[in-house]
């Protein structure tokens, strides 16, 4: 059996070559990262969230995690994987036609009947999201004893 090399972590080969083409590119992501508790984002209804649940002392989740049930591919927004529960931010413009709204329901419900609970959140809700925070935690606290 051939054992591979270990590659250095990325922070370390920036700091060996720091003149390389892209690694400006690389140090913007690595920072966003490192101020996402979650992970990667991908809109500022995400990165929102992130903020409302680290001011409200919520676990981070996981971000834009794919999910397979079956067939069936899915991306999340928020995960807590031991809870099971899922938070969907929805704003108008990726969630406003028909289309997408029956194709949500359909994902809420696939997933719903696999043991997942699904949160929807706009970004209205996330003006005073003092009951969505509330509502998250109870959730979480009791998946967490479900689980236990």
């Amino acid at each position: 059996m051939h054992r591979l090399p270990e590659r250095p972590p990325l922070a370390e080969l920036l700091t060996r070559y720091p003149g390389q083409r892209g690694t400006r590119t690389v140090r913007v992501v690595l920072e966003r990262l490192e101020r996402s508790p979650g992970g990667i984002t991908r809109s500022h209804l995400e990165d929102r969230f992130l903020r409302l649940a680290a001011r409200s002392g919520l676990p981070a989740p996981e971000t834009n995690v794919a999910l397979s049930l079956g067939s069936h591919h899915y991306e999340a927004d928020c995960v807590w994987r031991q809870q099971r529960l899922i938070v969907e931010l929805d704003g108008h413009q990726a969630h406003g036609t028909r289309a997408a709204f029956e194709r949500d329901r359909e994902r809420d419900r696939r997933l719903n009947a696999a043991g997942w609970t699904v949160v929807r959140a706009t970004w209205r809700q996330l003006e005073d999201a003092t009951d969505l925070a509330a509502d998250i935690r109870a959730i979480l606290a009791r998946r967490t004893l479900e689980s236990a």
